[in-house]
């Protein structure tokens, strides 16, 4: 490959990875709340290695929840 083509392959492909994050991500949702809407009672144990049990009615019911959900798999 010649020097001079370089920039332009890779124009290109940072054109392609862009048009697909756009195409991607519209694809994407979430879900919203508004004032006066309800959520059902969740709960789960606060640490796998820990002890003790996180319940929204008992200690969540008329605060703000934030939720970070991770994975590792």
């Amino acid at each position: 490959m010649k020097k001079d083509t370089m920039p332009i392959v890779l124009l290109r492909w940072i054109t392609i990875i862009a048009i697909a994050s756009i195409f991607y991500t519209t694809f994407l949702k979430g879900q919203t709340y508004t004032v006066g809407d309800t959520v059902n009672n969740f709960g789960a144990d606060i640490c796998d290695n820990g002890e003790g049990y996180w319940d929204y009615n008992t200690d969540g019911l008329h605060n703000i929840t934030w939720m970070n959900l991770f994975t590792s798999w």
